[in-house]
C-alpha cells in the first residue's frame, strides 16, 4: 500500500483542513456509553457493583491465560525490532527533530502512565504480598519478601511499559512517515491501508479506545481519590462524604482546566516538570529517613531476581490454582494486566504525539527500560521502607492497609521526622499526577474526537477531562476499590483484541516499509 495514497485520501476527506472538525458520530457514541454507565450507577449502584463483580470473576477465570499471553507477545517487538535495520527508522521525515528533551519526554510518559501507583501501590503491594505470598512462601519471611518484590516489579515492569511502547509505535511510525491522522485507527493501518479511515470500522475502532480509555484512566483517578480521601481524613481530621468528595474532584477539575487552558508544552509538559522534581525530593526523603543500608541492597539485588526469573513470572498463571484458591490472578495479575490494556489507546497515542523525530530503536528501548528502572528503583525504596517499618512494630501499617489501601505512606512516615509535612507534599504530587494523567487521557480523546488532530481545541479536552474524572467518582460511589479494579479488568477485554489486529498490522506495515526502502536483510 502506499503512504502517498493514503495521505491523499485522508485530505480528500477533509473539504476544510484549516479547521479542526468534530467526529459527531464518535462524540455521540461515547456520551451514550459514558451515561449509561452514570445512570445504571445512579439508579442501583449495588446492583452494578455485583454484575461488575461477576463479570470480573469471568473475565479472571477463562480469559486469565489469554491476558498474559498477550502480554508476552505484545512486548516481543522490544527484544527484536531495535537490533535490526528497522530500529533505524524515524518516527517522521528523515529532517524531522525531537520536540522534547529525553528529561521532558520521560517525565510526561510517566506522569501520564503510572502516576497514581507510586503513592498508593509502592507501600502497600510489597507489604501485601509479603504477608499474603501467593507463590508458597511463609508469610512474613525473608523468602515471601523476595518473592514480593519480584511480583511488584512485574506488576509495573516490562508488561506495562513495553507494550506502551509498542502501541506508540503502532500509531506513531505510519502516522509520522505517511502524513496519517494520530489516532487510534492508524495502528491499523497496515493491516486495513485506507480502509482503516472509512466510517464503520474507524468508529468501532476509536470507540472501544475512547470507552476502555475512560473506564481505565478513572480507575487511576478512583485510585487517586480513595488515597487522597484517607490523607486528608488522616492528617486534618476531615472525613469525605459524598459532598466533599465532590469538591476535592472539583478541585481536580479545576487544574485539569488550568493545564489543558496552558497547553501541551505549557500545561502537561510544566506539571510534569514540577512532579518530577517533587518526586525526586519525596524520594530522596523516603531513602535516608528509611532503613538505607537495606534499601541499596535490595536495590541491587532486585534487578537480578526479577530479570532472572522474568519469563517466568511475565507467564505465570497458576494453573494450578494454588494461590488463594484460584482466586489471587483475579485479585492481582488480570487486574494489572486489564489496567495496562485499558491504558494502551490513551498512552500510545500520547506517546506517539510527544515522540515524532524519534527513531524506533530509541522509541521501544529508552520508552521500556527508562520508565522499568525507574519503578524498581522507586518501589524498591518505597517497599523495603514499608516493610522494615512493619517489622520495626512502631506502627501497624499491615493492619491499616487492610482496612485502606491508601492509608500506605501516610502511616509509614507518621513516625518520621517531618513526616507530616511529607505527608502533605506527597499529597499535592498525587494531586498533580491526576491532573496530568485526566489531561494526557483527555488529550487523546480530543485527538480521537477531532479525527487525529495534533492540537484539539481546549473546549474539547476539557469536556473530555470532565467525563473522565465524573465517571473516576462514580466508580469510588458504586464500589471504592473492588469497583475500580473491576472496571479496569473490564475495559481490557476488548482492546486485547484489538492489541492482537495492531501487532499483526505492525509487522505487516513494517515489511512493506522495509520493502520500499530496499531492505534485503533484517541486520
Amino acid at each position: 500500500m502506499s503512504c502517498e495514497k493514503t495521505t491523499q485520501v485522508v485530505n480528500e476527506s477533509d473539504s476544510e483542513p484549516e479547521k479542526e472538525k468534530i467526529n459527531f458520530l464518535l462524540a455521540g457514541g461515547s456520551v451514550i456509553a459514558l451515561l449509561s454507565i452514570v445512570i445504571y450507577a445512579a439508579i442501583d449502584p449495588a446492583l452494578m457493583n455485583a454484575h461488575m463483580g461477576s463479570v470480573k470473576m469471568f473475565i479472571a477465570r477463562y480469559f486469565g491465560w489469554w491476558y498474559i499471553g498477550l502480554d508476552a507477545v505484545f512486548c516481543l517487538p522490544i527484544f527484536i525490532i531495535p537490533f535490526t535495520k528497522y530500529g533505524s527508522l524515524k518516527l517522521g521525515k528523515p529532517d524531522d527533530k525531537p520536540e522534547y528533551s529525553i528529561f521532558s519526554w520521560m517525565t510526561m510518559l510517566i506522569c501520564c502512565s503510572f502516576a497514581v501507583s507510586v503513592v498508593v501501590w509502592a507501600v502497600a503491594e510489597p507489604v501485601y504480598h509479603w504477608m499474603q505470598p501467593p507463590l508458597g512462601a511463609e508469610a512474613g519471611t525473608m523468602d515471601a519478601l523476595r518473592q514480593s518484590f519480584q511480583i511488584t516489579i512485574m506488576h509495573t515492569g516490562l508488561g506495562g511499559f513495553g507494550i506502551f511502547a509498542v502501541a506508540g509505535a503502532c500509531i506513531g511510525l505510519p502516522a509520522f512517515r505517511c502524513g496519517l491522522p494520530i489516532n487510534y485507527s492508524t495502528a491499523f493501518y497496515g493491516l486495513m491501508g485506507d480502509k482503516a479511515y472509512s466510517k464503520v470500522p474507524s468508529t468501532i475502532f476509536e470507540l472501544i479506545a475512547m470507552v476502555v480509555n475512560f473506564l481505565g484512566i478513572s480507575t487511576s483517578i478512583g485510585l487517586g481519590l480513595i488515597s487522597l480521601r484517607f490523607g486528608i481524613n488522616y492528617l486534618f481530621g476531615i472525613h469525605l462524604d459524598t459532598t466533599r468528595m465532590i469538591f476535592v474532584t472539583c478541585l481536580i477539575g479545576l487544574g485539569f482546566c488550568w493545564s489543558v487552558w496552558r497547553g501541551l508544552d505549557s500545561g502537561i509538559k510544566t506539571l510534569s516538570h514540577v512532579n518530577a522534581y517533587i518526586a525526586i525530593a519525596v524520594f530522596c526523603y523516603v531513602l535516608f529517613l528509611g532503613p538505607t543500608r537495606h534499601i541499596l541492597d535490595w536495590m541491587i539485588q532486585i534487578p537480578g531476581e526479577y530479570f532472572g526469573n522474568l519469563i517466568y513470572l511475565s507467564l505465570y498463571t497458576d494453573a494450578t490454582e494454588q494461590a488463594f484458591d484460584g482466586q489471587w490472578m483475579g485479585w492481582w495479575k488480570v487486574f494489572y494486566w486489564g489496567w495496562w490494556f485499558s491504558f494502551v489507546p490513551f498512552v500510545g497515542g500520547f506517546l506517539a504525539r510527544i515522540s515524532k523525530g524519534r527513531s524506533l530503536r530509541e522509541m521501544l528501548l529508552v520508552c521500556t527500560f527508562v520508565p522499568v528502572f525507574t519503578c524498581i528503583v522507586w518501589y524498591t525504596t518505597f517497599g523495603v521502607s514499608a516493610v522494615y517499618t512493619e517489622m520495626a512494630g512502631n506502627v501497624s501499617l499491615w493492619a491499616e492497609i487492610q482496612k485502606d489501601i491508601g492509608a500506605g505512606f501516610y502511616v509509614m512516615v507518621s513516625q518520621w521526622p517531618l513526616g507530616y509535612l511529607f505527608s502533605i507534599v506527597t499529597m499535592f504530587m498525587l494531586f498533580v499526577f491526576m491532573i496530568t494523567s485526566a489531561d494526557s487521557a483527555a488529550f487523546f480523546c480530543s485527538m480521537q474526537l477531532t479525527n487525529g488532530s495534533a492540537e484539539p481545541c481546549r473546549l474539547v479536552r476539557m469536556i473530555a477531562g470532565f467525563s473522565i474524572v465524573i465517571l473516576a467518582v462514580t466508580l469510588i460511589l458504586v464500589g471504592g476499590l473492588k469497583a475500580c479494579q473491576t472496571a479496569a479488568v473490564v475495559g481490557g477485554l476488548p482492546i486485547s483484541f484489538l492489541m492482537a489486529l495492531m501487532l499483526i498490522s505492525f509487522w505487516k506495515y513494517l515489511h512493506e516499509e522495509g520493502e520500499r526502502l530496499g531492505f534485503k536483510k533484517y541486520f
